[in-house]
């Protein structure tokens, strides 16, 4: 959505929006999970990815509702509400003095 704000080049905004699309949710249910293998936060990453996509995707259509923005304004509100509570986690952790908390 910035991508598209900010007027950037056609190429760069596929790239840009491809690049969440295909990493940003996995990405932040891989933290969330507490991941920290790169092989397995990066095969997370890319099937919950696209698995969240497409159920997206498909409750849209469903819903006779489909809309490029609207899917991808879905899937990034989910992304940010993952990566808070992720967040919110992890400083629990942190007050508590749980070393698992500390990201190597």
């Amino acid at each position: 959505m910035v991508a598209v704000a900010t007027g950037l080049s056609l190429p760069l905004r596929a790239v840009l929006s491809l690049s969440f699309l295909f990493f940003g949710p996995g990405l932040a249910l891989a933290e969330l999970l507490e991941i920290r293998d790169l092989a397995q936060r990066v095969a997370i990453a890319t099937a919950c990815s696209l698995s969240v996509g497409t159920l997206v995707s498909l409750a849209l259509v469903y819903a006779r509702a489909f809309s490029l923005g609207l899917a991808i304004g879905i899937i990034a509100t989910l992304t940010v509400i993952v990566l808070v509570v992720a967040v919110l986690r992890a400083r629990s952790r942190l007050v508590s003095g749980d070393q698992a908390a500390i990201p190597l």
